[in-house]
Formats: structure tokens, sequence, C-alpha cells
């Protein structure tokens, strides 16, 4: 993390700027992938019922990832986060207008995370983000056997889960699944107070899945935060 300066200062507000005009392009980046994967299998899918008002949530959301990422990170580690902050709107937009997880999106996912964990950990690195991976695996299975009868957790999400372990690593998942369950908490909290959800509700997992990802890196800065919040 630099120290503060003007210099800095513009820079994060330039990134943010260009994470609000990228974040705006969320949903026709989505459904760029799902006109794909209708060609491609020969059917429709059918979109839920999705706000239009959500959509300036996107660019917020990758406005604030990406200042985030240049102020604590250097240039190689800011291309990295932005672009899975993208991949991680993406997976939001279309898990819940479409509730499908593609895997367009988690088989690269897994690539590069073996990948990124190879260049920054060499084969320990490797052999981090396979146990990562199998951890992953492991608690969201269990989730969707749990939750078979309402079908809240399907394969989908496992593999989502799986990819996104392998791309944070050994040490990266604690804290992947903690801001997962985190995020997963406001929403429910949130979503009750304001009559939005019930008991009974169906949301889908993989947004919470891929932000806990994203957020993960940010543990040095986030989780100081949090402890003077509890």
């Amino acid at each position: 993390m630099e120290s503060l300066s003007l210099e800095l200062i513009l820079r994060c507000l330039a990134a943010g700027m260009a994470g609000m005009v990228v974040g705006k392009q969320t949903p026709a980046l989505s459904l760029r992938l799902i006109g794909y994967k209708e060609t491609k299998k020969g059917k429709q899918y059918k979109p839920y019922v999705f706000p239009e008002w959500r959509s300036w949530l996107y660019g917020a959301g990758l406005a604030a990832v990406w200042a985030m990422a240049v102020y604590c990170y250097t240039a190689a580690y800011v291309v990295t986060i932005a672009a899975l902050a993208v991949v991680a709107m993406v997976v939001i937009y279309v898990d819940n207008r479409y509730r499908i997880i593609a895997n367009e999106i988690t088989l690269p996912l897994m690539a590069f995370g073996l990948l990124f964990n190879l260049l920054r950990g060499g084969i320990k690195g490797v052999g981090g983000s396979l146990l990562a991976a199998v951890f992953g695996t492991l608690v969201c299975a269990a989730a969707a056997v749990l939750t078979k009868k309402n079908q809240a957790v399907g394969a989908g999400d496992v593999k989502l889960m799986m990819a996104a372990a392998m791309v944070t690593g050994f040490y990266g998942f604690t804290y992947m699944m903690f801001f997962m369950a985190v995020s997963m908490g406001i929403y429910c909290i949130g979503g009750l107070l304001f009559k939005k959800l019930t008991l009974q509700s169906y949301f889908p997992m993989g947004g919470f899945i891929a932000l806990g990802m994203v957020l993960a890196f940010f543990d040095k800065q986030l989780m100081p935060f949090l402890y003077q919040l509890m």
C-alpha cells in the first residue's frame, strides 16, 4: 500500500470512474454470455424478475473495487483483481437473473487460479490452490445435500466454489468464506428488515461466492475495520 499522495488519489479516482463505466456494461456482457449459451445449447433461458434499478449497483461496486485495488496494490495485482471483479459482476448478474452459473466462467477461472498461484507461490502455491479447492468443494457439496429439498445450492455453485477457492489459494480461502458469510448475513438481515425476503425465500449463492473471492484480496484492509465494528 502506498502512502497517500495527490497522484495516488487521482489514480484511485480514475480507476473508480473506469470501474463505473465498465460496471454499467455488466448487463450487456452477461446477456452476450447468455446468448452464446442459448445458441450453443439450442434453448432459451427464462429470466427471473430483475428490477432495472439494480443495474447501477454493478457500476458502483466495480468502481469501489478498482479504486481499492489501485490504492492497495501494485499494477500486476490491480489488473488481476480488476479482471476478477468483472467476472464476479457477471456471475452475480447471470445467477440472479437466470439462476445459472456458466461453465464458460467456472472452468477458465479454475485454470486461472492454478496459473495465478503457480506464479506467486510455485508448486507450493499450486498445492495450496488445490487443497483450498477440496475444502471449498466439500463445504459447498455439504450445503447442497442439506438444501437438496429446496435446491438452494446446485452443481454450478459447487463448481464456482471450487474455482474461487483455487483463485484465493489455501491462505485466502478462509477469508473468502468469511466475507461470503458476512455478505450473505447483511443481505438476509437487510432483506428481512425491509420485507424483501422471507425465511422461505430463495436467493442465488453464486454472487456471494464471487464477492467473497474478490474481497479475500483485501483481508488486510477490511479485517481491522470489521474488528473495530465488533
